[in-house]
């Protein structure tokens, strides 16, 4: 291979046909080269690409539900008014208001009894056994000597019956005269506008 070469280049530096010489046979060796490469394409000719399938992607919007306000109704309750009677108190003798009983003053039951005109007018206060109930305003009451009192209620009188023991207040009137049951005409102490306490 190197003696061919030397050879080309001796032949080369030969003269200018030899020059000329090697020019021609350099182009035809060119176009030659170019014409088999050519052939070459032909013989061999370029893959078709494949194409390559990108899928369509199809967004589909969801919808967007808007939520329906239901208005619900909004229930008022009336109050029913009950109408609570007014319960009318019977006035009673059992009880005075404590500010009025501090112008009773005990009296003794003999004093009562022997004296009784003396204190006519006055606010006093007893203890009694009850011995007969008359109404239900009147009783007669037995005094701790034995003695009976006559009675007379400012109002009617509840719960008191024979036997009861009462704490009694009233104004001294005078004397009671009655019957009893033996026959007997009596005349006993009277107290009127009482009220009691139930002992």
């Amino acid at each position: 291979m190197r003696s061919l070469w030397n050879r080309y280049v001796n032949y080369w530096k030969s003269g200018k046909r030899a020059k000329f010489v090697i020019i021609i046979a350099l182009i035809v060796l060119l176009c030659g080269f170019c014409w088999g490469f050519s052939e070459l394409g032909t013989a061999f000719p370029k893959p078709t690409p494949t194409p390559t399938m990108t899928p369509t992607i199809i967004i589909t919007p969801t919808p967007t539900l808007t939520p329906t306000v239901t208005q619900t109704p909004t229930i008022t309750i009336t109050p029913t008014i009950t109408q609570t009677p007014t319960k009318t108190l019977r006035p009673s003798a059992t009880l005075r208001p404590t500010s009025t009983l501090n112008g009773y003053g005990y009296i003794a039951s003999n004093e009562l009894v022997s004296y009784t005109d003396n204190h006519i007018g006055e606010q006093v206060y007893i203890y009694v056994d009850v011995i007969q109930v008359i109404s239900d305003t009147e009783i007669l009451g037995e005094l701790n000597t034995l003695d009976n009192v006559y009675i007379q209620f400012a109002q009617p009188i509840s719960s008191v019956y024979k036997g009861s023991y009462l704490k009694v207040y009233g104004v001294v009137v005078g004397t009671y005269s009655y019957t009893s049951v033996a026959g007997w005409n009596l005349s006993v102490p009277e107290i009127d506008d009482a009220f009691y306490i139930k002992q």
